[in-house]
């Protein structure tokens, strides 16, 4: 079954559902694999915790862009300037469409300012914000997971978002060449 028109996947039209790949399901695989990691390695544990919570950010937001076609028409139009949205913008506009309500003081909603902020701290980071870094890395933050289930099925497609998980597939690429 290829996917077509608009609204496709993009960039993969013409690819049988066993080959879609969803870009937000690798940056979850990516933020469980290094949170997994922080918990078990005290060596490597602020460095896997920094990636953990970053990659946490780039899911929700890759899968707010991924939804927003399926929920606004206009969301790949230029004229719209959805692109320019910030990712806060992107979820109310989104869960507004889907009648959820984002309340940021209870889940699943609760971390994404936290998350962000952290993305923002690193991606803009200055002098003197190791300090600031560090102490967001030991606040636990919730898991990316639940915003985006919450979106997912609000949006009425399915149960679970993480259908198409191919880090271990890719894993093995890695080690044994293109499959």
């Amino acid at each position: 079954m290829a996917t077509s028109g608009k609204h496709g996947i993009a960039g993969q039209k013409n690819r049988a559902p066993d080959e879609i790949h969803f870009t937000y399901v690798y940056l979850y695989d990516m933020a469980t694999y290094s949170r997994d990691q922080a918990e078990a390695d005290e060596e490597g544990r602020f460095f896997n915790c920094m990636n953990a919570v970053v990659y946490s950010a780039f899911c929700v937001e890759a899968y707010l862009n991924h939804v927003g076609p399926r929920v606004l028409p206009c969301w790949d139009k230029e004229e719209c300037g959805i692109d320019k949205f910030s990712p806060q913008a992107k979820l109310c506009l989104i869960c507004d469409r889907l009648g959820l309500t984002v309340d940021v003081s209870r889940q699943p909603f609760q971390s994404f300012r936290a998350v962000f902020k952290f993305r923002n701290l690193i991606a803009h980071a200055k002098p003197g914000d190791f300090l600031s870094v560090q102490e967001m890395c030991t606040v636990k933050v919730a898991s990316a997971e639940a915003m985006v289930k919450a979106i997912h099925l609000a949006a009425g497609l399915g149960k679970t978002p993480f259908v198409f998980r191919g880090v271990s597939g890719f894993r093995k690429q890695l080690k044994t060449g293109p499959m």
